[in-house]
């Protein structure tokens, strides 16, 4: 899962908001740019950033801020907040911004979202999805629509799109939990055709957690990372952990019943200091599993085909291994993997 700590400016300044309410917009930090490299020394990839000012006025208002984060740091941007006609897009886009986020254009001019897809890719392409109550708000969260945010998603998936963020308005800013319920049923209703960001109310290491085990692509941190009840690196490594401790689990088992390959060969070379069930576990050693498994998948077959990838990529070709990981036996054992990685991550508080 990959976690994005967020930036929001206001009148070009860091700030949160309580409940989406404009008025009551508090600084959070004093330099953008060097709230962002903080966030990449604690081993975030990816930066969320939201452009308040051009969500309220319809149009881009503090471009150059998004642009520099871009340009001076390692950082993948995504950005939200007045984007409205497809020329901005293609504006971000070359300005080396990764990912735009499509918000009031999803419900108000869905044509757009159709057309930015088929132009730039899904990849480009983010719809966010704020709601209160379940009904989709629109216009910097100043307006409440009759449309329900499952049957919004699911209209824009017909359009091609891949990504969403969804953000319950009563949660976010309150440091009060994810909205695991709505987060679940958009999960459900969406039927694994996207990959889901979750944001709004993160507040400890427990909603990474509950956002983790739900299979959902990633979560907004903000608040939570600015008032220190949550520790970015760690849960950047809880979002790591648990999908590559169950890969870890079943090469284990794997290893185990095919005694001819050298188990002690490829531990060494996939985490040489690596404790596993006593941790700690050194996160650069697992930019290769990153690779090829961002996300927790979403199936037992989808989870052994990274790990035939990781294999590949890491450049061990255990032929004997790879033939196993393929076989039913070793589908079902997935699950016991999963559950014995989530005991170590628990163990350590991860």
């Amino acid at each position: 899962m990959v976690i994005l700590p967020a930036i929001d400016i206001k009148d070009g300044t860091c700030v949160r908001l309580f409940r989406g309410d404009y008025s009551t917009a508090e600084k959070v930090a004093d330099n953008f740019l060097d709230t962002a490299k903080s966030f990449e020394a604690a081993g975030a990839e990816w930066i969320h950033m939201v452009d308040l000012d051009g969500a309220k006025e319809g149009r881009p208002v503090n471009t150059k801020i998004y642009t520099d984060v871009a340009e001076k740091t390692n950082l993948k941007v995504e950005v939200g907040g007045g984007i409205r006609n497809i020329e901005t897009i293609d504006e971000y886009l070359k300005m080396g911004i990764s990912r735009v986020i499509l918000g009031s254009a999803a419900l108000k001019n869905p044509q757009l979202v159709k057309d930015a897809v088929e132009r730039f890719g899904s990849e480009k392409i983010v719809v966010g999805i704020d709601a209160k109550n379940g009904l989709v708000a629109t216009e910097g969260w100043l307006e409440t629509s009759n449309v329900n945010y499952i049957d919004l998603a699911n209209k824009m998936i017909s359009y091609g799109v891949k990504y969403f963020i969804f953000t319950d308005i009563s949660k976010d800013g309150t440091l009060s939990g994810v909205n695991a319920e709505q987060l679940k049923a958009l999960y459900d209703g969406t039927h694994g055709e996207c990959k889901i960001i979750a944001s709004g109310g993160v507040h400890t290491i427990k909603d990474i957690r509950i956002c983790k085990d739900m299979g959902l692509y990633g979560t907004i941190c903000g608040k939570s990372i600015y008032t220190g009840s949550l520790d970015l690196k760690k849960a950047i490594e809880l979002a790591s952990m648990k999908s590559f401790l169950t890969c870890f689990y079943v090469l284990d088992h794997c290893f185990s019943i095919n005694s001819e390959d050298d188990l002690g060969g490829i531990l060494g070379q996939m985490a040489p200091d690596m404790l596993v069930d006593g941790m700690p576990i050194d996160m650069a050693d697992l930019e290769d599993w990153e690779d090829v498994c961002p996300d927790y998948p979403s199936s037992a077959d989808e989870f052994i085909k990274r790990i035939d990838e990781f294999l590949i990529k890491i450049g061990l070709n255990f032929e004997k291994t790879r033939d196993l990981i393929k076989t039913p036996e070793i589908l079902s054992y997935v699950k016991t993997a999963e559950a014995k990685a989530d005991v170590t991550c628990k163990k350590h508080d991860y």
